[in-house]
């Protein structure tokens, strides 16, 4: 026997949030940035499909946040931010199950070494705070990348 799912609209969701972001210049080379998300969802209707009730999820959190702090300086520049995620239900296809909540750091760095010439480094989830964003997904740890970029 083959079962087959397909994703379709289902009865009537009422949705709700709000997203709210602030950026601060300290001084005009630090830069504060700090950002909010709240999000909420009530099933209205289902309609005749009320077992549906329980996997019919938004896929986010209801809350999350982040901060960042940033310093430009005439030739490099730095920046530091942090953003905690609460833990969320997942339910997409077969995967359904708990996203825990998670905190993550990012640092970032550059350098112009001439004009034409720059130099950078990014440092994703810097403390290696192994997680997942969604239910079923990879496990994300640090990732550490460095480009050179060229200007004319």
């Amino acid at each position: 026997v083959i079962i087959g799912r397909t994703y379709a609209n289902v009865g009537l969701v009422d949705t709700q949030g709000i997203d709210f972001g602030l950026q601060y210049l300290i001084t005009p080379e630090l830069n504060l940035q700090a950002n909010y998300s709240w999000f909420d969802f009530a099933i209205v209707d289902v309609g005749d499909l009320q077992d549906l009730r329980d996997i019919l999820l938004p896929n986010t959190p209801e809350h999350k946040a982040s901060l960042g702090l940033s310093m430009t300086r005439k030739r490099w520049s730095v920046s530091a931010a942090g953003r905690w995620v609460q833990g969320f239900r997942w339910s997409a296809g077969v995967f359904a199950g708990d996203v825990p909540s998670y905190t993550t750091v990012d640092l970032g760095a550059t350098w112009r070494v001439t004009d034409l010439v720059q130099l950078g480094i990014n440092v994703a989830n810097a403390t290696d705070s192994v997680h997942r964003q969604t239910f079923g997904g990879d496990l994300i740890r640090r990732r550490a990348l460095v480009n050179l970029s060229l200007t004319w």
